[in-house]
């Protein structure tokens, strides 16, 4: 019915929102039926990673800290000329 991307979408957020212990086992949070976790635990962890970063927004943070060191290089060689 739903594609990859959704089921990704999923075990993302079951790897960031329940503990470690739950991610394999039928619990109240955790359906297995709907969409378990049904990889080894190591693409669990890239599953954890991934959300992370999304989550906490960390590429925007790096992006802008590009950015800014981008602008303020570019402003002080453009001062030194």
């Amino acid at each position: 019915m739903f594609g990859d991307f959704e089921a990704q979408r999923h075990w993302m957020e079951i790897t960031l929102h329940l503990p470690i212990k739950d991610w394999y086992f039928t619990t109240p949070q955790n359906d297995l039926q709907y969409w378990g976790l049904d990889y080894p635990p190591l693409t669990a962890y890239v599953s954890y990673i991934c959300g992370f970063v999304y989550f906490s927004n960390i590429l925007f943070i790096i992006y802008l800290f590009i950015y800014l060191f981008i602008y303020l290089f570019d402003n002080t060689c453009q001062k030194i000329k």
